[in-house]
């Protein structure tokens, strides 16, 4: 049998994950079978803190340290076998030790025992020389109550083979193998060609159903969400009931306060007035009464008509899953639009690749850890920018525009002025995209243009009438949407704008570096250090956005403004204004926010999206300017490589586990992935 190159190659990616999951994955047990790992005879003994209970259990009292302490080892120990459990599902231990070269207890380190998640109850030990003896603190949160199965040291410490993690490592080596820059095969198929190919639609279709599928599952992980609460819930209830505002008496102090707006001074009266009820969190209060001032988007679509006729209330973690999949589906029209009006000879593999990026480098990860009022409306308008601007660029396809696709991209832009204001800076595509529709030998003419000029500006004005009027009833003021008046952590109605936090903004949001563990997932939240004199409104986030969607800096060098770049002439005007627009309006909205919400996480998803944009514009460009063959394989690469280390980085995102308790909601899955990774804990 004759050993081609390809096949040599086949046979190693097949063998190649068997062989890391046993003797890389599983060093620890490897490990075993060559050391001495004899089970270790020991005393054990409870501390004062721990009380014995006559059903078994044992419980932590108040005041005393909860411990076990193991002397008397036969042998040098390596490993203990920690068997616990309690009513929460898990208890973490600290293990404290003394040896040869500490003569006092010392903090060893610390361990999370999921009492269903076997691997997390092996705990390998580094002692400085000779154990002397252990301490295995409880740290149980449920009335301290807890129970040990079985505590062992020096046990023979089995295989864990994870058939994801084999599977994983075999997806990702096929993805790069059949994706590689010369598989002229894949990469030589036209986007105009793909789209009349079976094979390569029903290849797009499958990437979109693996990401529902994906989507669907995620989104269940974090059906809890202690903040944002039923909010949208309850004005669909106040909108039943004939209302604008909740049917809710405010507490007399809030009444009497001169300025309700002042948070110190309103939590100062909400301590001295126990006997009164607690003021409502986050929504706004105006002339008495309170009011919501997240977008009403949401509720008219999904909350408002599902309860209407069937009675049931939507959960807002299936909202945000609902959403996110439509999300999926806004991203694929957009590049697919995009493709379609400028790249029609740009390889199609480009298509799904940079559709899936897009999908996750708008932030959605970060929007589906937190399932709450303020992702819904965040995702909403996701959904409906990059609809409004697929519909928008379907529009001008052919020689004339065509007004079905201009009435329903304005009406979808238009439409986010009631889930998420911000978005509506989307609108300045339409000058780059309509502006030379209707210009002539340098002269603007309307009357020729009538048609598509109505059809872009009907429905703004019909939204915007109708969200004038709702602000209107509310608060007395067209322009006012509720958020001045919300009773959160900072006097929204003093708080102005300053150019001086716009500097903290962009360094937050986009440069900061991320801070990096060896521990999953790998990344976690940072606090601000910054010079900034004043109230900085700051939620601790991982960091800029550029490090997490690495894929951005494949735009730099050789981009649509080098003179050797890949564009039709015809399109080069249009496609730079499109990065323009792209960029002015990344840092108007980083201004934007910083100014008037802070700077909150959450937030990068009003802008991150215009970065892909301008990735998808330029990385195409750039590798249709490519004409020698080994640099043209080498950049197919480096879009394969990168779009799976940002998929990779993003999906991190929803496992940072800080404020949102996502260890907690999800036990067994965050510790599977936990121990899935974290090959190295030996």
């Amino acid at each position: 049998m004759k050993f081609t190159k390809k096949k040599v190659t086949i046979c190693i990616l097949l063998l190649l994950p068997l062989l890391l999951e046993i003797f890389v994955f599983n060093f620890s047990a490897v490990k075993g079978l060559v050391a001495d790992r004899t089970e270790t005879s020991f005393t054990a003994s409870l501390s004062r803190g721990i009380r014995e209970r006559d059903d078994g259990r044992l419980q932590c009292l108040n005041g005393d340290r909860c411990y076990e302490e193991l002397t008397d080892f036969s042998r040098n120990v390596h490993n203990l076998y920690v068997d616990v459990g309690s009513p929460d599902g898990y208890v973490t231990v600290e293990i404290y030790g003394k040896d040869e070269g500490n003569a006092r207890y010392y903090l060893m380190g610390t361990q999370n025992i999921v009492e269903n998640v076997e691997e997390s109850k092996w705990i390998d030990l580094h002692f400085y020389g000779q154990a002397d003896s252990i301490q295995i603190s409880f740290d149980v949160i449920h009335n301290g109550f807890f129970w040990v199965n079985e505590i062992g040291v020096n046990q023979a410490k089995p295989w864990f083979f994870h058939l994801d993690r084999v599977l994983l490592i075999y997806a990702i080596l096929g993805i790069l193998y059949f994706l590689r820059g010369k598989n002229e095969k894949i990469w030589g198929i036209s986007f105009e060609e793909g789209c009349k190919n079976k094979k390569c639609i029903g290849a797009v279709l499958a990437v979109m159903l693996i990401l529902c599928i994906g989507v669907a599952g995620m989104v269940q992980l974090n059906t809890f969400s202690p903040r944002g609460g039923q909010i949208h819930q309850e004005l669909t209830k106040a909108i039943m009931d004939g209302r604008l505002y909740l049917d809710e008496e405010p507490p007399q102090y809030l009444e009497e306060m001169d300025n309700p707006y002042d948070f110190n001074q309103r939590e100062y009266l909400q301590v001295r007035h126990k006997d009164q009820p607690e003021y409502k969190w986050d929504y706004a209060y105006y002339d008495g009464k309170y009011y919501i001032y997240f977008g009403i988007l949401p509720v008219l679509l999904m909350y408002l008509p599902i309860y209407a006729l069937t009675g049931i209330m939507l959960r807002t973690d299936l909202v945000v899953g609902i959403l996110s999949i439509l999300l999926i589906g806004a991203s694929f029209w957009l590049v697919r639009e995009i493709f379609s009006r400028w790249f029609r000879s740009s390889s199609y593999l480009l298509y799904p690749i940079l559709s899936t990026a897009l999908f996750f480098g708008t932030g959605v990860m970060v929007l589906m850890r937190n399932p709450a009022v303020y992702e819904t409306c965040i995702i909403m308008g996701l959904v409906s920018a990059l609809a409004g601007l697929a519909s928008w660029i379907r529009a001008g396809q052919g020689e004339k525009l065509k007004i079905r696709y201009l009435l329903l991209g304005s009406l979808l832009i238009a439409s986010t002025a009631a889930s998420r204001p911000q978005f509506l800076l989307t609108m300045v595509f339409g000058l780059v995209l309509f502006l030379p529709e209707f210009v002539e030998e340098k002269h603007f003419r309307p009357v020729k243009n009538w048609k598509q000029i109505l059809s872009l500006c009907i429905p703004f004005i019909i939204v915007a009438a109708a969200a004038m009027t709702y602000n209107y009833v509310r608060f007395q003021s067209p322009f006012e949407f509720g958020s001045t008046y919300n009773l959160t952590t900072n006097d929204v109605t003093h708080r102005g704008w300053n150019l001086a936090r716009v500097g903290n903004g962009i360094y937050e949001y986009l440069l900061r570096p991320l801070h990096v563990t060896t521990q999953f997932p790998f990344l976690s939240f940072q606090e601000l250090e910054t010079g900034y004199i004043g109230e900085t409104v700051y939620e601790p986030h991982f960091g800029g956005a550029i490090w997490y969607n690495p894929l951005i800096f494949l735009i730099f060098g050789g981009t649509l403004f080098s003179r050797k770049n890949g564009a039709e002439q015809k399109h080069l005007s249009v496609l730079k204004a499109m990065v323009i627009a792209s960029v002015i309006s990344i840092v108007v909205m980083i201004a934007a926010d910083t100014n008037m919400g802070g700077i909150v996480e959450r937030y990068q998803s009003d802008f991150l999206w215009l970065f892909y944009i301008i990735i998808i514009l330029c990385i195409t460009t750039k590798l249709n300017g490519i004409t020698d063959v080994a640099q043209r394989a080498s950049f197919r690469n480096k879009i394969v490589v990168l779009t799976l280390l940002t998929i990779f980085l993003n999906f991190l995102l929803l496992w940072i586990d800080d404020i949102y308790d996502v260890f907690d909601n999800n036990l067994t899955v965050y510790t599977n992935l936990k121990y899935l990774f974290e090959f190295w804990r030996f």
